[in-house]
């Protein structure tokens, strides 16, 4: 098998410069100015994350200052000998003067508390016997639940979770809540004091307003929900989802990215809380947009410069060439025009005078042999079309005339119908081209008439594929070949003679065989290939034939004379043409 060469892609010389430059200008300045941008962004981002993990570790010390300031007062005031007596009295009304006197020591003790530790709500005591001692802002509300959880702990510091105040002010608190146990039998609950914190006051240990970068910083209990908090902006929607949290607790203090913020977290000793901050990265990549908007206008000003030597390059060199390219490309379609507008004195200015020059010499070329050539073609053309033999005309006319009085006149009128038909195709289609259906048609009306004249003396068959009928083909290209088989194939013959005209389509499917087979006296093969070739003066219908199917079709159009046992065989190989080709330009 014959390897095919592939012709390598066509590539302008424009695109060649556009990858070239994307190749050593865009690209590298656009990787440039973006890891440019990424490395300020990452040291911008770097900054805020560090400032962020200072400010929150300040905070997270003054939480845990004041949760150890809670925890040593609850231990001081179980440890406090007027508590204990309080709590371990058989009764206060046994001794209502000694009850008195505890009471008042125990006041003095919460009051100082309260005095010292301004973020203190309220301090309560309550005995297994529902006395109990309260002093601070009132209180109203169940805290059974964390009471039942302190009882559970045996001792155990517990801390609450936010809830508030039953008041009309409905203050936010939370709690330290422990058991008072007996020391002498430790498992014994004596009562429990509980240590209620304003959840405002523990507000303003954060600091996160005024840090810059902080978009809020967001205090969280055991449970995941939110103590207090502060946001930079009122309209900040900032949410915690469990998930995030979980991620959060398990980051152990690397910065989470969290599509919009950059968040970090903090834990609190003692109490199971976090501190949680975030950065917005909108607020925060603000700052670099200075360096992002230099980092544009030098891309768009290397860009503009790149566009302007572009254009420069264009109309100076690749401007004209592409004239010359189109130029030379309308060659093909006849179009044979000199080039105007070149005046460069350089390469592209020799190489357009050298292509007008040469449309100069094509110009003498087509006026002195080509037009010439195609002139003696036309009116070879149409002699040829007007050439229908006068004795065949006078006698089927005669037979006609002589059918007319021996038989009735059905068979005169199919007769009248042929002849018509012959000359309907003959003298009214117009133009060059007729679809292989009418030229078969024209053939079949022409032996119709032969087979009436000459009897059984001639036979015929035409059998054209059914998808060729609608192939296009220069008109009167059968009938001049099937005539000659009648004219020098049968005289002298004493049997019939049988013409076939058939078809037969090659499988690449873009040309198709055109058969006239006759089983008459036949001729020369060699004599009929010179037939063909001759070129001096005269005319034959067949030489006709293979002038102008080679004249349309160069080189895919063939005609071959085969060997026969009897007669001639004559096969054409014409291309398969489903559209009238432009007459103008064979």
């Amino acid at each position: 098998m014959m390897k095919v060469e592939k012709k390598p892609a066509f590539i302008s010389i424009r695109t060649k410069l556009l990858i070239l430059f994307c190749v050593l200008i865009f690209l590298p300045l656009i990787a440039l100015s973006t890891l440019s941008y990424n490395i300020s962004t990452r040291a911008m981002t770097n900054q805020a994350v560090n400032s962020t993990a200072t400010l929150l570790d300040a905070n997270v010390a003054n939480i845990e200052s004041v949760i150890r300031e809670v925890e040593s007062t609850s231990s001081y005031a179980i440890v406090n000998k007027d508590i204990r007596s309080y709590l371990t009295m058989t009764s206060v009304d046994s001794d209502p003067k000694l009850a008195s006197a505890l009471i008042d020591n125990i006041k003095g003790f919460i009051e100082f508390i309260l005095i010292s530790k301004g973020y203190i709500h309220s301090v309560e005591f309550r005995g297994t016997d529902d006395r109990q001692i309260a002093y601070g802002s009132r209180f109203i509300g169940d805290e059974g639940e964390w009471i039942d959880q302190a009882v559970q702990e045996r001792g155990k510091i517990v801390w609450t979770g936010r809830y508030d105040n039953g008041d009309i002010h409905h203050e936010p608190i939370i709690s330290l809540v422990r058991v008072i146990n007996d020391y002498n039998a430790i498992d014994k609950a004596l009562g429990i004091v509980i240590i209620r914190l304003k959840v405002s006051k523990v507000n303003e240990l954060i600091q996160s307003k005024d840090s810059g970068a902080i978009a809020g910083t967001m205090l969280l209990d055991h449970d995941g929900h939110s103590i207090t908090e502060q946001r930079s902006e009122p309209g900040d929607k900032f949410q915690l989802d469990s998930s995030s949290i979980q991620q959060l607790i398990n980051s152990q203090g690397k910065p989470v990215d969290d599509k919009d913020n950059l968040l970090l977290y903090k834990k609190i000793a003692y109490t199971g809380w976090g501190l949680i901050s975030w950065v917005d990265k909108a607020h925060l990549f603000k700052e670099s947009r200075s360096i992002q908007f230099y980092t544009i206008l030098i891309v768009v000003i290397s860009i503009a410069t790149v566009l302007l030597a572009s254009w420069l390059i264009f109309n100076w060199i690749l401007k004209p060439i592409e004239r010359l390219t189109k130029m030379m490309k309308k060659v093909d379609d006849n179009y044979f025009r000199k080039i105007t507008g070149i005046r460069s004195k350089d390469e592209i200015g020799l190489l357009a005078a050298n292509f007008n020059a040469m449309m100069d010499r094509i110009h003498d070329l087509i006026d002195k042999e080509y037009k010439l050539t195609l002139k003696q073609k036309e009116i070879e053309l149409h002699v040829l079309q007007m050439q229908i033999n006068p004795h065949f005309l006078y006698n089927t006319l005669d037979m006609i005339r002589w059918k007319a009085r021996i038989e009735k006149a059905v068979e005169t009128s199919r007769l009248i119908q042929v002849l018509s038909t012959l000359f309907r195709l003959s003298l009214h289609r117009s133009g060059t081209w007729v679809e292989l259906k009418d030229e078969a048609l024209y053939v079949r009306s022409y032996l119709d008439l032969q087979q009436q004249r000459l009897g059984a003396r001639l036979t015929c068959e035409i059998d054209i594929h059914e998808e060729l009928l609608v192939s296009y083909v220069p008109k009167m290209i059968l009938q001049p070949l099937v005539e000659n088989s009648i004219v020098h194939g049968m005289p002298g013959q004493q049997k019939p003679m049988h013409i076939t005209v058939r078809s037969t389509r090659l499988s690449a499917g873009d040309a198709y065989h055109m058969d006239i087979i006759d089983d008459g006296l036949g001729a020369d093969i060699q004599a009929l290939s010179e037939l063909i070739a001759y070129t001096g003066e005269g005319s034959h219908g067949m030489r006709n034939v293979y002038l102008r199917l080679s004249l349309w079709f160069g080189d895919r159009f063939r005609m071959e004379f085969l060997p026969a046992a009897a007669g001639t065989h004559i096969r054409l190989t014409i291309p398969f043409v489903d559209t009238i080709p432009d007459e103008s330009s064979p």
